[in-house]
């Protein structure tokens, strides 16, 4: 009996791992992992909810000058480009208070993520230092990450370049279609 409990633990062991969602790190090129965050103002986002717009996700925190310094130009770049992009602000750590303070008394806007215990930061967006952007097309796939903070023209050149690929990806499947019928 001790046998065929044992076995049977195993192999219901090995299933759940088989159909675990593992998600893979961030790589310029290549589709990223669909993943929800929980948002401050107790709402869900869901990268595959923002198909058709890019997605630049900035991870960051409040006692990081150079992240807080880039933050204004995010803000403006969220207005300036509202129909075509949504940026994520992805606070690495803090405890939700400190993040809801900070945002409140600065007047930001765009969806801010919480990431207390670092679960996307170590498994999409690892990295060593902060800020770090990591720009996805509309199509889902990296087409840029930088680390450090930039400036509202850096970041635009990102965004223009992430609407640039899916335009052709799109002309591109449009002409083969074209071209079969």
């Amino acid at each position: 009996m001790k046998k065929i409990f044992s076995i049977l633990l195993t192999v219901l062991l090995l299933g759940s791992f088989a159909f675990a969602t593992e998600l893979s790190p961030a790589q310029v090129g290549e589709e990223l992992s669909d993943f929800e965050a929980s948002l401050l103002d107790g709402s869900t986002f869901k990268l595959s909810e923002h198909r058709g717009k890019v997605v630049m996700v900035n991870v960051w925190a409040t006692w990081c000058p150079p992240c807080v310094g880039e933050m204004p130009d995010l803000e403006k770049l969220s207005q300036d480009y509202a129909d075509q992009l949504v940026i994520l602000g992805l606070n690495c750590g803090e405890a939700k208070a400190t993040v809801a303070d900070f945002i409140e008394e600065n007047g930001y806007t765009y969806p801010i993520a919480l990431d207390e215990q670092y679960e996307l930061n170590m498994s999409l967006f690892y990295t060593d230092a902060i800020p770090y952007t990591v720009i996805i097309n509309p199509e889902g796939v990296v087409t840029q990450t930088h680390l450090g903070m930039a400036d509202y023209a850096t970041f635009e050149s990102y965004i223009l370049e992430a609407l640039g690929d899916s335009a052709g990806q799109e002309q591109a499947g449009e002409e083969a279609a074209e071209q079969a019928a």
